[in-house]
C-alpha cells in the first residue's frame, strides 16, 4: 500500500510526499516515524500499513531535480520504526535547487542516525557534473554491514554501519520557506522515471 500526502511539517515548509509504510502510536504520544526534531507528538493516530519494506538489497532510482531556490527533492528510505531505535535513514539522494548551477550540482548521500543509538550520522554532499534537472541514476546497495552509494553508476561513498531492519520508501519534493513565496514558479514538478529494488 502506498500513501501520497501533502502536508506541512514546519511553518512555511510544504511537501508532496510518497511513503510505502505507516505506523504511529496513540494520539498525544511521541511514538511515530521520522521524529526529525524534539517535541513531536501524534496528532492523528494512523493505521499500521506495511507496504514496500526491504531489509537489505539494492534500491535504484532515475530522477530529475528541480532548479528552483525553494525546491528540494529527496529519496530517503527510513526504518519502519515499530521499534523506536529502528529509525535510521538511508539518504540515496537529497538535492536542493539552490545547490544546482550551470555545470552541475551537489547531491547529498549517506546515513542519518536520528534516534538509532547504534548509528552515527555519516552524510555528505557529492559534486556531480552535468545538468541535474535531466535524468540521473542514484542507487544504494546495502547489507547488514555496510551501505554503498552510487551516482550514474559511479561509486561515491561507503558507510560501514549496520542498518539491519526493514526500511520503507520515502520520496519527496519540498518547497522550502525563505522570503516571499514565488508561485510564478509553480508547479514544482519532480520527475521520476523509475524506482526499483531487488536483492543484493
Amino acid at each position: 500500500m502506498v500513501d501520497v500526502t501533502l502536508h506541512r511539517w514546519d511553518p512555511g515548509v510544504r511537501v508532496s510526499h510518497l511513503q510505502t509504510g505507516q505506523f504511529s502510536g496513540p494520539v498525544g504520544s511521541p511514538i511515530g516515524q521520522h521524529r526529525f526534531r524534539e517535541g513531536l507528538r501524534v496528532r492523528e493516530e494512523q493505521p499500521t500499513r506495511r507496504g514496500w519494506l526491504l531489509p537489505h538489497g539494492v534500491l535504484t532510482a532515475r530522477i530529475a531535480a528541480i532548479r528552483r531556490p525553494a525546491a528540494m527533492v529527496a529519496l530517503w528510505p527510513i526504518g519502519f520504526e515499530e521499534h523506536p531505535g529502528e529509525s535510521g535513514e538511508i539518504c540515496v539522494a537529497e538535492i536542493f535547487g539552490a545547490d544546482i548551477d550551470d555545470s552541475g550540482g551537489w547531491v547529498g548521500v549517506g546515513v542519518k542516525a536520528h534516534h538509532d543509538p547504534r548509528l552515527h550520522t555519516d552524510f555528505e554532499k557529492i559534486r556531480v557534473t552535468g545538468d541535474l534537472t535531466t535524468m540521473h541514476d542514484y542507487a544504494v546497495k546495502w547489507s547488514a554491514e555496510r551501505l554503498r552509494f552510487f551516482i550514474d553508476g559511479r561509486w561515491v561513498k561507503t558507510v560501514a554501519q549496520r542498518i539491519d531492519y526493514p526500511v520503507q520508501l520515502m520520496l519527496d519534493v519540498f518547497e522550502l520557506p525563505g522570503g516571499a513565496r514565488d508561485v510564478s514558479q509553480h508547479p514544482l514538478v519532480f520527475t521520476v522515471e523509475r524506482i526499483a529494488s531487488y536483492p543484493a
